[in-house]
């Protein structure tokens, strides 16, 4: 009896996250194709200690030789105008969950 029970339980596990997997591939699907630029530039930061960059000056010009050093830490809106340093991937996680969210409703 307890050999069933674990069973159905590890059975009823697994259905929740074929569950999830779906959901999650049917968000993707409906993810915003805007977001996708992001992403790949979000996946390229870890890769090199130094990327060149425009660096704002004002809020109409821009420096054309700046540099991105710490390339792997993004600062996050977490909303409601809190921030967050996070590494790349994390970042993007929180974009596909966005992403996500934002379908769903």
């Amino acid at each position: 009896a307890c050999r069933r029970r674990a069973f159905r339980d590890a059975a009823g596990r697994a259905r929740k996250v074929q569950m999830i997997e779906e959901e999650a591939a049917a968000a993707a699907a409906a993810m915003d194709p805007a977001l996708e630029p992001v992403l790949a530039e979000l996946a390229q930061l870890p890769l090199t200690l130094r990327r060149p960059r425009r660096v704002p000056l004002t809020s109409v010009a821009f420096f054309e030789d700046g540099y991105l050093y710490r390339g792997n830490e993004v600062l996050v809106g977490l909303g409601d105008g809190y921030y967050a340093w996070r590494t790349a991937a994390q970042a993007a996680a929180v974009l596909r969950r966005r992403a996500a969210a934002t379908a769903a409703a």
